[in-house]
């Protein structure tokens, strides 16, 4: 069954908030969470919405603008609206219940103490718990609902800009998604890491495989954020290409603030699940799709080997090295790299409880024997002998620039062979 603002309201999490008018609606059906902190722009509500909001910017003795306000929100249909209050606004004026009261829509008060994340976290589960997943398993063949429609389609345009040898001739198909095949973009890709140990418990049952709902979720939340995307063919992770310009926004505005949230969101409603991604660097233009799905792919690939970033999304221009490393797909060679680098240094440090290779790690970062001694506790002089010993062991001296290179990338390519587990 749709979640309805009556049964919402059931949750635990609701347990101190107050129904303060419109219990005549409480059937309203709930299609989406929306949180505004500022009540300023209201043009994209969308129907079947419930509204969270701390009111910043509410206007509590202008009548007329609040009764404006509920006027809107019944033209669009929303399906109940929560205001917290004690942080801009100290009570509900009677004067807004009474509105809300009149145009039939569920008012309810949110205590200062509640969280928005754990109101959010607990709608959007039941969202897919009673809503979504329900609509999904009752679908008949042939007959899927707009977003696997949607989907679809996505999928078959992805699939002719690949093949296409002149994608300017899809440019007609773009347009409905309001994307541009001369226009800057980057590709992300989405896939599940594993388990959440801290909420493994919370795993919810679900006749919908986890992929399909990560897809239908990112959707949704896009489809919310007003942002213009395509969607990729799904085989054991997503793929979306995105184009900033489009969004209004620079690459590097749109990597920390609007994938943070869109991760973060997809994480309220995946608890049990840790959710990861991969990015490429920013093209010129779809031209160039093919490498950066490529690029996409490495970067997650090395987000989940541990290889490189700190975050939920890391991005390939990010991964250094490792960008080199993993485009060699021959193994013998790359196992030919370690046993001419780091190999002896393995060796040593194994047979003599040394530290070669993390001495000659620090080294590199540091770029001085003066700087690297005095980061690891060791006298210069100390540091020099094991340079010198690096030096003997593999024949490249690490205070020349190109050996430096060739050590650092040996560095590199040990590690990924460990990650791998094919280190000999």
């Amino acid at each position: 069954m749709p979640l309805t603002v009556g049964s919402a309201l059931e949750i635990n999490t609701f347990e101190k908030c107050r129904l303060l008018a419109g219990k005549s609606s409480l059937a309203n059906e709930i299609t989406w969470v929306n949180i505004l902190e500022i009540l300023d722009d209201l043009r994209h509500i969308e129907p079947g919405e419930f509204l969270i909001t701390t009111a910043h910017g509410f206007e509590s003795g202008n009548e007329i603008r609040q009764r404006d306000m509920i006027r809107l929100f019944a033209a669009r249909k929303i399906a109940a609206i929560a205001i917290q209050i004690g942080h801009y606004i100290k009570d509900i004026p009677q004067s807004f219940i009474n509105s809300a009261e009149e145009f039939r829509i569920p008012l309810i008060e949110i205590p200062p103490e509640a969280s928005f994340k754990e109101i959010t976290r607990a709608l959007m589960n039941k969202i897919y718990q009673e809503n979504t997943l329900e609509e999904l398993s009752a679908v008949e063949p042939g007959s899927a609902s707009f977003l696997e429609a949607e989907a679809l389609e996505m999928k078959s345009l992805w699939n002719k800009l690949l093949l296409t040898k002149n994608p300017k001739d899809l440019q007609i198909y773009l347009n409905r998604y309001r994307l541009s095949v001369l226009e800057p973009f980057f590709v992300l890709m989405l896939g599940f890491a594993g388990q959440n140990e801290k909420n493994s418990g919370r795993k919810a049952e679900s006749r919908v495989p986890p992929l399909k709902r990560l897809e239908l979720s990112v959707m949704s939340i896009l489809r919310q954020l007003q942002f213009t995307y395509l969607l990729g063919p799904t085989d054991n992770r997503l793929i979306l290409l995105f184009q900033p310009g489009r969004i209004k926004s620079d690459f590097h505005n749109f990597k920390t603030l609007h994938l943070n949230y869109l991760v973060e969101q997809l994480h309220d409603v995946f608890e049990d699940q840790i959710i990861e991604g991969g990015l490429s660097g920013l093209h010129n233009n779809i031209n160039s799709l093919k490498q950066a799905v490529d690029e996409a792919e490495k970067a997650l690939m090395a987000k989940r080997l541990s290889l490189a970033g700190y975050g939920k999304v890391i991005s390939y221009p990010d991964l250094g090295l490792y960008k080199l490393v993993m485009s060699i797909y021959d193994m013998n060679i790359l196992k030919e790299i370690y046993e001419s680098t780091i190999a002896p240094l393995n060796g040593y440090d194994l047979s003599c409880n040394g530290c070669l290779r993390q001495t000659l790690q620090q080294f590199l970062i540091a770029g001085s024997i003066k700087k690297a001694s005095e980061d690891i506790f060791i006298h210069r002089h100390t540091m020099k002998y094991r340079i010198s010993l690096i030096h003997k062991l593999t024949g490249l001296d690490p205070l020349t620039p190109g050996d430096a290179f060739q050590l650092n990338m040996g560095l590199h390519v040990c590690r990924y062979l460990e990650t791998l587990k094919l280190a000999p």
